[in-house]
């Protein structure tokens, strides 16, 4: 999750274009190996009793780099300034391979 308080997650384009970065179904298929469904809102599939659309793609890099850039642009900064980001996780192989993938 984001720390909607936090600069500079505290704009809605730049989480949208994070959001829209990763790829799900490569991190379900390649790391955690489970065969679940692909996240694409707050409720998995299963619970929801019904087939409904996502609420968002899965890996856009496209709209990605659109949201970032808009993002940036509300911000006032360049792709240069844009801050350092940490991402925290439980201390598993699983984990940290999620966070590497996650980085790249």
């Amino acid at each position: 999750t984001f720390n909607l308080e936090a600069y500079p997650f505290n704009n809605v384009n730049i989480r949208k274009a994070f959001a829209y970065a990763v790829n799900r179904g490569a991190l379900v298929e390649n790391i955690s190996q489970m065969f679940d469904d692909v996240a694409t809102g707050p409720v998995p599939h299963v619970l929801k009793g019904q087939n409904l659309a996502p609420l968002f793609p899965d890996n856009s890099p496209e709209l990605a780099q659109k949201y970032f850039e808009r993002g940036l642009q509300e911000l006032g900064m360049t792709r240069e300034e844009f801050p350092k980001v940490t991402y925290s996780y439980f201390s598993s192989e699983l984990q940290r391979n999620l966070a590497l993938a996650l980085q790249s």
